[in-house]
């Protein structure tokens, strides 16, 4: 008689050379074994096993105690079958026709749900000009050279957000409304005396309508608090900080609040890099389902999905360029980008140079603006590969 180990398909596993990690995204239970089979293990999530190995009966005992896995006793010859779960990505309507052996016709923007649009911004200025990436904010100066008409000249059929972020410019939010009455719109700003009048407006103008405001200090927040405060479950407060203890000057808030670090110098700013780097803890107890680590083996989830119009009609996806939307060719170029292999959306953490090795790549959360702009090398504090026990 035979004897096997098969995990469970709810279970996540990674395996490299002879190191095999399985994890449960639902009770964050894990195993790691530094001595597996790895073709059988990668070809079928089953490991054969033998009582006389102590170090893999412990470890299989681990798995079925954590509910990671189960035995299974068989006198045949033939491996059982556990399915191996594979992400494709099928970006064209050739692909599809080969993928499926029909053509549906599927669109290639179907793909776009998420679109930012970039307008002004005379009132927020920063010296270091990678911080508006970190905030996904116009660059100081930045003037407004397209218009809605040229942004929906095609339909996206699976939208579904849309922010608008930089000055508030009340003609194109209502033409944006207008386009898209059923997306979810959130209009991202600097707090000023003058956007507090048009919040307002807009808030009893558009019920369904979300803010992100950006505030500076203290003042800025009390401000806010006596203009807005009937409001509050509208409004998303974002506060840059650059060292830790700016977390403390708010205390106690009634409104959601999202911190946001601003790196410039990583040098100078260790205090507030040590707060941010993941420990193995914050890894594996991340909010993530099975379905997403399989897609973050592939994607980037942060990006998947979205692009931003820069305010001079630039279509961005993060740094990659994919054309300008007062050009005529706008489709061509979402078409052509999208198929290219190496694009932002597909460059996931388990491509990644620092982490491409580690069996938590892909239960870690995605790439972060910070790692993409070289400031860190990866979200962990970990010099090499953590071991697990």
């Amino acid at each position: 008689m035979k004897t096997y180990l098969l995990i469970y398909p709810h279970c996540y596993s990674r395996c490299y050379g002879q190191c095999l990690f399985i994890y449960n995204p639902i009770n964050k239970e894990y195993a790691c074994f530094n001595d597996i089979n790895d073709n059988i293990f990668n070809q079928s999530r089953v490991i054969e096993l033998d009582i006389n190995n102590e170090l893999l009966m412990d470890f299989t005992n681990q798995c079925v105690s954590k509910g990671l896995g189960y035995i299974y006793e068989t006198m045949s010859d033939i491996l059982p079958i556990n399915r191996v779960y594979k992400l494709r990505f099928i970006s064209s309507t050739s692909k599809l026709k080969l993928a499926l052996g029909y053509n549906n016709g599927a669109s290639i923007l179907n793909f776009i749900t998420s679109i930012t649009l970039y307008t002004t911004n005379n009132n927020l200025l920063f010296e270091d000009k990678k911080i508006y990436a970190q905030l996904n904010y116009p660059e100081y100066g930045s003037k407004l050279l397209y218009s809605i008409s040229d942004v929906f000249k095609y339909i996206y059929p699976n939208l579904q957000d849309i922010t608008i972020t930089g000055d508030i410019n009340e003609h194109f939010i209502s033409e944006v409304v207008e386009r898209h009455p059923y997306c979810s719109i959130t209009i991202k700003t600097l707090l000023s005396f003058e956007n507090i009048e048009k919040i307002k407006k807009l808030v009893h103008e558009y019920r369904n309508m979300n803010f992100s405001i950006i505030i500076t200090s203290k003042e800025d927040y009390l401000t806010l608090k006596r203009n807005l405060y009937d409001h509050q479950e509208s409004i998303n407060v974002l506060y840059p900080i650059i060292s830790p203890n700016q977390i403390k000057i708010l205390g106690h808030s009634d409104f959601s609040i999202s911190y946001i670090p601003l790196l410039f110098d990583i040098e100078k700013q260790k205090d507030i890099i040590d707060e941010m780097l993941l420990s193995i803890s914050d890894i594996l107890n991340c909010n993530t389902t099975l379905d997403e680590i399989y897609q973050k083996e592939v994607f980037d989830l942060n990006l998947f999905g979205s692009i931003c119009i820069f305010s001079n009609g630039n279509i961005m996806a993060f740094t990659d360029y994919i054309g300008n939307v007062l050009q005529d060719r706008t489709l061509d170029n979402i078409t052509n980008w999208i198929n290219k292999e190496n694009n932002i959306w597909k460059q996931s953490r388990t491509k990644s140079k620092y982490c491409k090795n580690c069996y938590l790549s892909a239960i870690c959360p995605p790439l972060s603006t910070y790692e993409r702009q070289g400031l860190l090398k990866k979200a962990c504090k970990y010099s090499n590969i953590p071991i697990l026990r």
